[in-house]
């Protein structure tokens, strides 16, 4: 075991268990806000690249985009579903 609790095993070759993707800042804020949204909040707490306070934020600043996003989508369903209404009409 290492500091803290955490493992210190290894993959075959040496390298480190740890992703270094979830370290890597802005490649997991863009994994985030590209692609992933709520589904990458695990990754948030995984990262060894933000303090505490920065991954509480991060967090909630991701939880409220994948909401955003969400209801835009159920808007553009609504907007597309009347339309389909009005052309069968």
């Amino acid at each position: 075991m290492g500091k803290q609790g955490q493992s210190t095993q290894t993959h075959t070759g040496g390298t480190p268990r740890h992703s270094a993707f979830v370290d890597r800042r802005w490649q997991l804020l863009a994994f985030l806000f590209l692609v992933a949204g709520a589904a990458g909040i695990p990754a948030i707490w995984a990262s060894r690249a933000f303090s505490v306070p920065a991954k509480t934020a991060l967090t909630v600043v991701v939880s409220l985009y994948s909401l955003a996003m969400l209801a835009v989508l159920v808007l553009a369903v609504i907007w597309i579903w009347h339309q389909m209404l009005t052309i069968l009409a």
